[in-house]
């Protein structure tokens, strides 16, 4: 007899995730080449194409906020799906702009909380149960990249116009197979205080981790917008740009894999910050690309650091965030990588492309006598320079700020944290110390001490043999230096005791001259 679907939760959540994204890889990659198909000009795609990240920013935290709170995060997800199965039919339909944003919008709302709600349940999934999270994840990436693949042949054989149609039938299995998920049970631990949703965010380490997520999604948003476009003005078809983004989900695959097996042991905020470094690499790859197929070959290296940079991000915030308010830390992480930081790169992004491809033609007439190869080169490749460069400085700059900050917060588990004790306080020293001498303490001394060329008047006791006065030895010339008072000498006169007179070691040295 076969066990249930929620008894087997790696089963669950891989086919859920495989489900899931082979269904938004049918229409992900040609939703802007649609668009533009449609007769819709390119401040309108904009239009709609932040509709998307504007509900992640903003409708995401809050549907997973109430989510948290009433403890019912699968049926959040269910409905979710089913509303956005509904969205799809709806977009099919439309041709005009102003119906187009009324059904884009409708389906930007309903589909935001559901990346966040997924990720929360199969990530304390695989927590509770042992399992690798990055192996579940990784199905979602097959599915994405084989339908994106099939996708891009299928489209420019039958139009786009069956686009909206197959991919509702393609994501409305996932609504079943959100009920395979588990409903992770709030931790109660008696005597703590009760973490509020608006407090997430002051959780140590989270600020920084959430500030890392917002910098690599500007990167991340802008390689998204533009890769497309990137391809075709290279001279690649539209199959090409299908297979880019194919190869880009199919690099992902072991990135995901290795991320839980290397990150044991404390190594997943090494394994974040990889991420961006492999990430810079790619970004600066696309800059001299020279022929679509150097491209592809940087799409890869950007699907490779993608995969680590999604697993070891979810891991980390699911560390840090308390078990209750778990939905809620995973979309304010969606809502600054995939919200936000799409907001702002896409519209700088769009304005720096428009720009310097209306301006082509004239720099080199402007700039003839001073800079006409710079902008020469910058007028046939201005947004390449201004795009990917920028956001490769920006991943690097995010490596090496940040590498210090996100590690040591992270314990060797990543499951709890804590504050590396402070070093002990010196105890403070005297002003004279700091500058490697020893400071004079007032001593009673019976008569004026001379002063030294040197000018450092320190007394010195003396080695008596006989009636011959020697000066002492330089290792013990300093031994008596801080005694309070004089040193008691026996005196040659039987029972008798004198005060030492001091003396200086220059003087001595001088009496024993000829």
């Amino acid at each position: 007899m076969s066990l249930p679907l929620s008894a087997r939760p790696a089963l669950s959540g891989s086919l859920f995730y495989l489900g899931h994204w082979a269904a938004f890889g049918l229409f992900s990659p040609f939703i802007n080449v649609y668009f533009a198909e449609l007769g819709l000009n390119g401040r309108q795609i904009g239009w709609l194409s932040a509709l998307v990240p504007l509900t992640t920013l903003i409708v995401s935290p809050l549907v997973s906020a109430v989510a948290d709170r009433r403890r019912q995060r699968v049926a959040a997800l269910r409905w979710s799906i089913l509303l956005t199965v509904v969205s799809f039919f709806w977009l099919g339909w439309e041709t005009a702009f102003v119906p187009l944003l009324l059904a884009m919008s409708f389906h930007a709302l309903v589909r935001a909380p559901t990346v966040s709600l997924a990720d929360t349940l199969i990530a304390r999934q695989a927590v509770r149960h042992g399992l690798n999270f990055g192996t579940m994840r990784l199905w979602g990436s097959v599915g994405f990249a084989t339908l994106a693949i099939a996708g891009g042949w299928v489209w420019e054989v039958v139009g786009y116009s069956w686009m909206w149609p197959a991919t509702a039938l393609f994501l409305l299995p996932a609504v079943w197979l959100a009920n395979g998920l588990e409903e992770p049970e709030a931790a109660v631990v008696r005597g703590t205080e009760e973490v509020r949703p608006w407090q997430i965010i002051h959780l140590p380490g989270m600020k920084r981790i959430l500030l890392a997520c917002f910098l690599a999604g500007l990167t991340l948003g802008l390689s998204f917008v533009f890769e497309g476009l990137y391809m075709v003005n290279k001279g690649g078809e539209s199959w090409l740009v299908g297979l880019m983004f194919g190869l880009a989900a199919c690099s992902e695959l072991p990135s995901m894999q290795a991320t839980d097996s290397l990150g044991r042991n404390g190594r997943m905020s090494r394994l974040f910050l990889l991420s961006f470094g492999v990430l810079a690499v790619a970004m600066l790859g696309y800059v001299v690309s020279p022929t679509p197929a150097w491209v592809l070959l940087f799409a890869a290296v950007r699907g490779l650091g993608f995969g680590f940079f999604l697993v070891s991000s979810v891991r980390l915030v699911d560390a840090l965030a308390p078990a209750e308010w778990a939905s809620t830390a995973q979309s304010l992480r969606q809502a600054v990588t995939f919200g936000l930081a799409a907001l702002i790169a896409g519209p700088l992004g769009g304005g720096w492309w428009i720009w310097c491809r209306w301006r082509r033609c004239l720099w080199p007439v402007r700039f003839v006598c001073w800079a006409r190869p710079w902008w020469w080169w910058l007028a046939c490749g201005g947004y390449r320079f201004v795009v990917y460069w920028y956001s490769g400085v920006v991943v690097y700059l995010i490596h090496h700020y940040t590498h210090r900050l996100i590690h040591q917060y992270t314990t060797p588990h990543d499951q709890t944290l804590h504050r590396p004790p402070r070093p002990a306080a010196r105890p403070r020293k005297h002003k004279l110390e700091s500058h490697g001498r020893t400071p004079l303490r007032p001593t009673p001394l019976p008569q004026r001490l001379p002063t030294s060329p040197t000018n450092r008047a320190i007394p010195a006791p003396t080695r008596h043999y006989g009636r011959l006065r020697l000066p002492p030895h330089p290792r013990h010339a300093n031994r008596h230096r801080n005694r309070r008072t004089p040193r008691l000498t026996h005196s040659r006169r039987a029972g008798s005791h004198r005060m030492a007179q001091p003396q200086m070691v220059r003087l001595q040295r001088r009496s024993l001259s000829p």
